[in-house]
C-alpha cells in the first residue's frame, strides 16, 4: 500500500515539474527572496554559551542569579608582563606603573567602557587590612609597629633622634649582623631627618602632616597597584558596556580597547601586553567561528562543485544542483528564522551540514537521470520520461533517507542542551526542505536548460569516473574472509572505544595563537593566577569565613578571593601576633591617645628624666638639643663612613646628606625665624604622634574584617543587595601546578626530572576538574561559575548526544522497519553505520584524540547520513538482485559514493578552520563517512551476495526436488 502510495506520488510529480517548470521556479524563487530578506532584517547571534543551555536546570539557573546580581563578572583583562627575559626588572616595573597610569584614565573615557580598575589609593584602605598582606610581610610589619615605640614615648623630635640612633646600634649578642635589617633601620632614621628637614624647609604658620612624609620616604606608595599573586603580571580590570549592532554584546567595547593597546604597543614595543576575560574569549571564539564557517562553506562549495564537474562532466548539472541546493539553504534560513529567530555557536555551522548532505540528492537524481536519459526520445516527452524513471528508481530511496537522516538529527530536540537541540531542528528541517527543492526547482531547471541528448556525455564515453564495480567484486567474491577480517578489526576498535574519555576542556577547542587566549594561558601558566573558578554565594560574613575554612582544606583548592580576600587563611595566627604586640604597646598607646604624652608606668630611668626635661625645657631648648643631636651624629658619621663595610655605606652616606641638608637650612634662616619653626617642629610632632598611636590603634584591632576595610571598586563585585538581603560571593580558585600527579614543587628544582615534558594541567583538564568540582560541591552543593558552568555544559552535551544517538538509532530503526517490511534488511541497512562508528572511534584512539564537546556531534549526524547509503543500496538490491556488485549497480554505487564524497568534503572543509573545535569536527566526520563509505562497499555487498548464493541455493535444491 505504501509502496503503490509513493510510486503514483513521484510518477504525478515528475509530470508537473516536466509540464510547469517555469511556475515552480518562479514560486521558489519568490519564497527563497522573501526568506532571505526577512533573514538579514531579523536573525540575531547569541554568542553566550549560557544561551545554549535550558534555563530549567538547577545548576544553570545559580549560575544566571550569580551573573545577573553581582557586577564584573563579565569584565575584563588587561594584562602586562613586568619581567624581562622571564627576570623580574625593577625598572621595567616602574615604567609599566607609569605606563598604566596613563592608560587607565584613557580607558575609563572609552565610549563602550563603563569603569577601569588598575589599582587603589591605600588611604582608603582601613589599617586592619594589614592582616591581608604575606605572612613574611605582615611579620615585618608587626616589627615596625613594635619599634614604634620609641616615637610614641618621646616627647620632642630631639629624643625620638636619640632613641633611634640608640635602636640602630643595638645588635644582640653573639649574633651576626643581618645587613638588611641594619640598612632599613639607616634608612628610617634618613626618612625621620627628612620630614624634619621638610618642616625647617616650611614657613612655622603652614602645618606639615609629618607622618605622610614619614610613609612616602619609606617606600609607602600613594597607589597600590592590582598586580597578580606573583606580582609578575599588573593587571587593569575593565567592566564593558554592552552594544547594538553588533555580533556580539562586548564586540565594540573589545576592538576601541584593543586599538589603544594597539597604541600602546607602537610607543613601547618592548611591553607585553594583551586583553583577555570569559567574554573576549567567546567574543574571539564567536567571530573565529563565523569567519570559519563562511571560508568552510566557500571552499566546500568549491570543492563540490570541481568534483561534480569532474564526475558528471558538465558545468550544467553541477551549477543547477548548487543553485538548487541554494535555495534550499535560503528556506532553511527563513525556517529558522521564522521558527528561533537566532544562530549560536553549535547551530552556525549548519550551511556546512546542509551542503554536504543537501547536494546528495541532486547527486542521485542526476546520477540516475543521466544513466537513462539516452534510452527515451530526445524530446520533451523524452524527458519527461526519463524523469519519471529516475523518481520511481531512486525517488524511494531518497525519500526514505532524507526522512531517517532528518529524524536522526530531529532526536537533539528532546535533549537539554538548547544549543544541540536548535541545531537539530534546523539541520532535520533543512533536510527535508533541500529534498523538496531537489525534487521541485533541480527537474525545473533541467527541463528549461539541459533535456536534450547532447547535453549529457554518454556514461560509457567517460574517462574520469569517481567509483567502479571491479573495485568491489575482489571482496565479494571471497564473502567469508572479509567478513572475518571485517569483525576482527571492528572488535578490536570496540575494544579501544571502551577506554576513551571524555575531555571537557574547552579551551583545547579554541583557536591557536588568539591573543585572548595566549593571554589567559599566559596568566595561569607565568601569572600564577586563572581566569576560571568556582563561585559560592553566601548571606553572611560569617557563612563566608565558615565556608572560606572549609574550602581552603580541599586538596584541590589552590586559593580563595571575592569576599574571601578579607578572609586570610592565616588570620589566626596573625591575630595572636597583633594580640602580642598589642600587650606590648597598650599602656603607651592609652597615655598619647589620653593624656598628652604622659608617660606614667615608664620604669625606665632615662624615660623619667627624659619626662622632665620635656615638662621644664622651653621650646627654645627643645629646638636646640634637636640641633645638637645632628650636629653630633654628623661627627659620628664622618668617621664611620670610610670605615663601613660596603654593603651599608651607601645607607650611611644618605643619611649624612640628610643631617648636613638639615644642618644647613636651619644655620640659614636667622634666629628668630629659626625658632619659630623649631617650635612648628614641636608641634607638628606631637600631632604625628597622636596620629601614628591612632593609625597604629586601629591597625592592631582584632575584629574581623569587612567589606568596608577595602575600597568600593576592590569589593563591590564580590557583593550584592537583593530584596533588601546582602550577599557576599567567593571565588574558588583550583590547584594546577600539578605535572602529570608531580607536585610542581617538588620537581621544580630537580634538574632530571624538568629534562621530560611535563606540562601544567590547566583549570580545565580533566584531572583537574571532576575532582575539584566534586569537592566544592561537598561544601556548597550550589556552587556556581564560569568553570562549574563548563563542567556541567560538557556533561550535558555528552548525555544529550548519547540521548539522541540511542533516540536516532530507536527511530531510524523503526522507519527502516516501516519502509522494508523485513527485519534483516532493517539491521543489515544499519550494518554499515555501526561498523563506521566502531572504526572512526577506534581510529580516534589510536591518534590519541578524546571525544570532546565539538566531535561527539558525530552521533546523531553519523546515524543520519550513514543510513542514507543503506537506504539507497537495499533499494537498489530489492529493484535488481542479480546484477554484480548487488545493490551498487544501475547508478547507486556511482550516486553512494559520490554523495559520500561531498559530505566528507563538506565536512572536510570544516578543517581549515582556525577553530579547532570546528576542525576536529570536520576530520572526525570526514574520517566517519569515509570509514561508513569503506562498510557500503565492501560489506553490505558481501552480505547480500551471501544472501542471494543461499538463495540460490535452495531454489536449485527446490528444482531438483521438483525433478
Amino acid at each position: 500500500m505504501l509502496e503503490r502510495f509513493r510510486h503514483h506520488l513521484l510518477t504525478r510529480w515528475s509530470r508537473i515539474v516536466s509540464t510547469h517548470p517555469w511556475a515552480i521556479l518562479s514560486i521558489a524563487c519568490l519564497i527563497a527572496f522573501i526568506c532571505i530578506g526577512y533573514t538579514l532584517t531579523t536573525i540575531t547571534f547569541k554568542p553566550n554559551r549560557n544561551d545554549l543551555i535550558s534555563r530549567d536546570l538547577p545548576w544553570n539557573q545559580n549560575f544566571i542569579r550569580w551573573q545577573e546580581n553581582f557586577t564584573g563578572n563579565a569584565d575584563f583583562i588587561i594584562a602586562i608582563d613586568t619581567y624581562n627575559n622571564n627576570q623580574p626588572d625593577p625598572d621595567k616595573v616602574k615604567r609599566v606603573k607609569a605606563l598604566v597610569d596613563t592608560l587607565g584614565p584613557t580607558l575609563q573615557n572609552l565610549p563602550y567602557v563603563s569603569q577601569a580598575v588598575w589599582g587603589f589609593d591605600p588611604s582608603e584602605v582601613s589599617p586592619r587590612t594589614i592582616r591581608l598582606l604575606p605572612p613574611n610581610e605582615f611579620s615585618a610589619k608587626m616589627d615596625d609597629i613594635a619599634e614604634s615605640k620609641s616615637l610614641l614615648q618621646s616627647p620632642t623630635p630631639a629624643i625620638l633622634l636619640q632613641r633611634t640612633i640608640l635602636k640602630m646600634r643595638e645588635k644582640p649578642s653573639n649574633a651576626p649582623i643581618d645587613v638588611n635589617q641594619l640598612n632599613a633601620r639607616i634608612d628610617n632614621l634618613t626618612a625621620l631627618v627628612d620630614a624634619f628637614n621638610t618642616r625647617i624647609e616650611t614657613p612655622a604658620a603652614e602645618d606639615v602632616d609629618l607622618l605622610a612624609i614619614t610613609k612616602s620616604q619609606n617606600g609607602i606608595s600613594h597607589w597600590e597597584y592590582l598586580m597578580t599573586r606573583n606580582q609578575r603580571l599588573l593587571l587593569l580590570r575593565i567592566t564593558p558596556r554592552e552594544s547594538d549592532g553588533a555580533l556580539t554584546p562586548y564586540e565594540n567595547a573589545i576592538k576601541s580597547i584593543r586599538h589603544e593597546l594597539a597604541l600602546v604597543r607602537e610607543k613601547h614595543p618592548d611591553i607585553e601586553l594583551g586583553l583577555t576575560g570569559i567574554d573576549v574569549v567567546e567574543t574571539d571564539e564567536t567571530e573565529a567561528a563565523n569567519n570559519d564557517s563562511i571560508k568552510a562553506s566557500i571552499l566546500a562549495a568549491i570543492l563540490i562543485a570541481t568534483l561534480l564537474i569532474t564526475s558528471f562532466h558538465s558545468f550544467k548539472s553541477p551549477l543547477l544542483m548548487l543553485l538548487t541546493l541554494a535555495i534550499g539553504i535560503s528556506w532553511t534560513f527563513g525556517y529558522l528564522t521564522l521558527t528561533i529567530g537566532h544562530l549560536q555557536l553549535i547551530s552556525v555551522i549548519f550551511t556546512v551540514i546542509l551542503l554536504g548532505l543537501g547536494i546528495d540528492f541532486g547527486i542521485h537524481i542526476t546520477t540516475r537521470f543521466e544513466l537513462v536519459r539516452h534510452d527515451y526520445p530526445d524530446t520533451i516527452d523524452g524527458f519527461a520520461d526519463a524523469i519519471r524513471d529516475t523518481f520511481e528508481t531512486i525517488g524511494p530511496g531518497l525519500v526514505t533517507g532524507a526522512i531517517t537522516t532528518a529524524a536522526a538529527l530531529a532526536t537533539t530536540m528532546f535533549t537539554d542542551y538548547a544549543g544541540v537541540a536548535e541545531m537539530g531542528q534546523i539541520a532535520s528541517a533543512g533536510i527535508i526542505l533541500c529534498l523538496i527543492s531537489m525534487f521541485a526547482v533541480y527537474p525545473s531547471l533541467l527541463r528549461l536548460f539541459k533535456y536534450k541528448h547532447r547535453h549529457i556525455t554518454p556514461i560509457d564515453t567517460r574517462v574520469v569516473d569517481f567509483f567502479k564495480e571491479h573495485w568491489i567484486m575482489p571482496f565479494v567474491k571471497h564473502p567469508w574472509i572479509t567478513l572475518c577480517i571485517a569483525a576482527c578489526i571492528t572488535a578490536a576498535a570496540g575494544f579501544a572505544i571502551s577506554r576513551m574519555t571524555f575531555d571537557y576542556n574547552l579551551l583545547e577547542l579554541l583557536p591557536e595563537n588568539v591573543p585572548s587566549v595566549v593571554w589567559q594561558e599566559k596568566i595561569t601558566e607565568e601569572g600564577d593566577q586563572s581566569i576560571y573558578f568556582g563561585v559560592s554565594v553566601v548571606d553572611s560574613l560569617t557563612a563566608a569565613r565558615e565556608e572560606s575554612e572549609r574550602f581552603r582544606q580541599l586538596p584541590t583548592v589552590g586559593s580563595l578571593a571575592g569576599i574571601a580576600l578579607l578572609i586570610p587563611p592565616d588570620d589566626a595566627q596573625k591575630i595572636e601576633q597583633i594580640k602580642n604586640v598589642r600587650a606590648e604597646l597598650e599602656p603607651t598607646l592609652n597615655q598619647v591617645l589620653s593624656s598628652n604624652h604622659q608617660l606614667d608606668g615608664d620604669s625606665d630611668s632615662s624615660n623619667v628624666n627624659a619626662q622632665n626635661e620635656a615638662s621644664d625645657a622651653s621650646q627654645t631648648a627643645h629646638g636646640e638639643d634637636l640641633l645638637k643631636q645632628v650636629n653630633n651624629l654628623r661627627a659620628l658619621l664622618n668617621a664611620a663612613i670610610y670605615s663601613a663595610p660596603p654593603d651599608i655605606r651607601m645607607s650611611l652616606q644618605n643619611l649624612d646628606d640628610s643631617l648636613t641638608h638639615f644642618s644647613r637650612n636651619s644655620s640659614a634662616l636667622d634666629e628668630v625665624e629659626r625658632q619659630s619653626r623649631l617650635a612648628a617642629l614641636q608641634k607638628d610632632f606631637v600631632v604625628w604622634q597622636r596620629s601614628s598611636a591612632a593609625l597604629i590603634d586601629q591597625t592592631l584591632s582584632t575584629e574581623p574584617l569587612t567589606e568596608e576595610d577595602l575600597p568600593e571598586e576592590i569589593i563591590s563585585p564580590y557583593v550584592a543587595t537583593i530584596n533588601g538581603q546582602t550577599l557576599y560571593a567567593i571565588e574558588v580558585f583550583p590547584k594546577t601546578d600539578t605535572f602529570n600527579g608531580y607536585n610542581a614543587a617538588d620537581i621544580s628544582d630537580d634538574a632530571e626530572m624538568r629534562e621530560h615534558e611535563y606540562e601544567m594541567m590547566g583549570p580545565l583538564s580533566e584531572g583537574v576538574l571532576k575532582p575539584f568540582i566534586g569537592e566544592m560541591r561537598a561544601v556548597d552543593p550550589d556552587v556556581t561559575g564560569v568553570i562549574v558552568q563548563i563542567y556541567e555544559s560538557g556533561a550535558l552535551i555528552w548525555k544529550s548526544y548519547l540521548e539522541a544517538g540511542v533516540y536516532a538509532l530507536c527511530l531510524v530503526f523503526i522507519l527502516l522497519w516501516i519502509d522494508f517490511r523485513k527485519m534483516n534488511d532493517t539491521v543489515l541497512c544499519l550494518t554499515p553505520v555501526m561498523i563506521g562508528f566502531a572504526l572512526t572511534f577506534g581510529i580516534l584512539y589510536l591518534v590519541g584524540i578524546q571525544i570532546n564537546p565539538a566531535n561527539i556531534i558525530v552521533l546523531p549526524l553519523m546515524f543520519g547520513i550513514g543510513v542514507d547509503a543503506g537506504v539507497h543500496i537495499l533499494h537498489r538490491y530489492r529493484q535488481d538482485r542479480f546484477t554484480r556488485p548487488l545493490g551498487l549497480s544501475g547508478g547507486v554505487g556511482k550516486g553512494v559514493s559520490l554523495t559520500s564524497y561531498t559530505t566528507m568534503i563538506g565536512f572536510g572543509s570544516l578543517m581549515i578552520s582556525s577553530h579547532r573545535g570546528m576542525a576536529g569536527l570536520g576530520f572526525v566526520m570526514m574520517l566517519g563517512i569515509g570509514m561508513t563509505l569503506l562498510a557500503c562497499w565492501m560489506i553490505l555487498p558481501t552480505c547480500l551476495e551471501l544472501r542471494t548464493r543461499q538463495r540460490e541455493k535452495r531454489e536449485e535444491m527446490k528444482e531438483k526436488s521438483a525433478v
